[in-house]
């Protein structure tokens, strides 16, 4: 599905109960498509239980609730959302990536996800992770780019962040009870609230990260906040990556 133009959509592009990868069975491409203006409670570009591999890249999704979506699958297949930019409206209950193993049709499914060098912006959170059902979801945030929504991540489920910049959010990562995160050689400034604010009893990793200053995070530092069990030893004394 490549170099498409939608508007005005409940549902942008949509992938479903895609086939377990085979002799013969090739990966799908969701590449170079604009979505845009979405109906309330839309997606922009989002899939739904797939057992085969896809690859979501370069697309342009602006003022969709949802702008990309993994609803209860690829533990068991390769699922990548690479080179996206997703900009959205700062409302509440959206969200720029949306990974759960929820598929609100069939119960919940094991769910996994490479995010690799995406743009989110304006949201009420720019990626929200979540689990149940007894399933598992597992993401991993490479060289993203999440700035401009109340919180950067919100995560109730295990997600691992490298090389990314959360800047100028509420709060840059927002860990809840029962998540397992953890962030490292990544810049995290600019955040009002806190760069990393954890709820959960186990500590998140956030070793070597660039907190705005070379002293590392407050309370004890000067640069953004570190709340809850947080380790942030060994602070950056520059930002790793260029972040705009």
């Amino acid at each position: 599905i490549t170099g498409n133009v939608v508007e005005g959509a409940a549902s942008g592009i949509h992938i479903d109960n895609t086939k377990a990868p085979g002799p013969g069975i090739l990966l799908d491409l969701v590449e170079s498509n604009t979505v845009s203006d979405c109906d309330a409670g839309g997606f922009g570009v989002w899939l739904l239980a797939p057992k085969g591999n896809i690859v979501v890249n370069a697309n342009t999704v602006s003022q969709c609730d949802v702008g990309l979506a993994l609803l209860g699958g690829g533990g068991t297949s390769a699922i990548t959302f690479s080179a996206n930019t997703v900009t959205g409206s700062g409302a509440p209950n959206t969200a720029g990536i949306y990974a759960t193993t929820d598929t609100f049709i069939a119960g919940h499914a094991g769910t996994e996800a490479a995010f690799t060098q995406n743009i989110v912006i304006g949201f009420e959170a720019g990626a929200f992770i979540d689990q149940g059902g007894g399933a598992e979801t597992i993401v991993d945030l490479v060289g993203n780019t999440l700035q401009g929504s109340l919180a950067g991540i919100e995560n109730k489920a295990t997600v691992h962040i490298h090389d990314s910049c959360l800047n100028g959010s509420g709060t840059g990562l927002f860990n809840h009870e029962g998540g397992t995160a953890t962030i490292n050689n990544s810049s995290i400034s600019g955040n009002d609230t806190a760069g990393v604010q954890n709820l959960a009893s186990t500590s998140v990793d956030a070793q070597s990260n660039w907190w705005g200053s070379a002293d590392g995070p407050a309370p004890a530092g000067s640069g953004d906040a570190a709340m809850g069990l947080v380790d942030a030893t060994l602070p950056l004394s520059a930002s790793p990556i260029v972040c705009d």
